[in-house]
């Protein structure tokens, strides 16, 4: 990169060529640095360091890598960027993007890893609740069925007792059908009564863990629109 108009230099040119007025624009440290660099040996330019990171760099522009199984392989990365950063290798405002976008990658990973062994038990909470909701309907159904058999039994018994001298055994023959009922009617009504029981706790049980299974995809959903958009910002580092 050439040197413009500074004392020493035999090349000239207009003051408003736009590298000039970014030199000048620098406080003197870093003009001082930029002179050292453009002064420097082109073999010389760049570090085993900075190649290393920029190949490192290169690689996450072109793979998506699984932090699961190499979480060290985002630390790495920031070091590349903060050095590339420091040493002016490519544009200051990428550099920072990519470096924030790093850092949200970092935090939702974590964030999503702490949530992910609670899905497991919401999903057998949830699974639990379909299930009793199933036993509850089916011996709802049933307790129906005895009911209206209890009563109809009951309503033929009334009936017979006012026609009882002259229907004595028809009547004694309901009875029995009207006690065998009701002994089915009041077995039935407890076991409905526990399923509707278990139903009632399992609810609260259940709205905490479609809550944890909503966070967790929102933060799935949101850590990997990061992982896209730091993947697209550091192929704008142009390497």
């Amino acid at each position: 990169m050439p040197i413009h108009s500074l004392p020493g230099s035999s090349t000239t040119t207009s003051f408003a060529d736009p590298e000039l007025v970014e030199f000048e624009a620098m406080d003197l440290d870093a003009q001082l640095d930029k002179l050292e660099k453009l002064s420097s040996t082109p073999g010389k330019a760049k570090s085993k360091a900075m190649d290393e990171a920029m190949e490192r760099v290169k690689i996450w522009q072109s793979t998506e890598l699984e932090l699961d199984e190499n979480k060290e392989a985002i630390d790495q990365l920031m070091k590349d960027l903060d050095l590339l950063h420091r040493q002016n290798m490519a544009p200051k405002p990428v550099l920072e993007m990519s470096l924030d976008l790093a850092r949200d990658v970092l935090n939702l990973h974590d964030r999503y890893k702490d949530l992910k062994p609670t899905f497991k038990t919401s999903e057998f909470c949830k699974a639990t609740h379909k299930a009793n909701l199933a036993d509850y309907a089916k011996q709802k159904v049933e307790l129906d069925q005895k009911v209206a058999g209890y009563k109809e039994a009951k309503a033929t018994t009334d009936k017979l007792e006012k026609q009882i001298k002259e229907l004595q055994k028809q009547l004694a023959e309901c009875r029995e059908v009207q006690n065998r009922l009701g002994a089915g009617l009041s077995s039935k009504a407890k076991a409905t009564f526990l399923v509707q029981s278990m139903v009632s706790a399992s609810k609260p049980v259940l709205e905490i863990a479609e809550a944890s299974i909503n966070q967790g995809l929102l933060l799935q959903k949101e850590l990997s629109i990061k992982k896209a958009s730091l993947q697209e910002t550091l192929k704008k580092l142009g390497f």
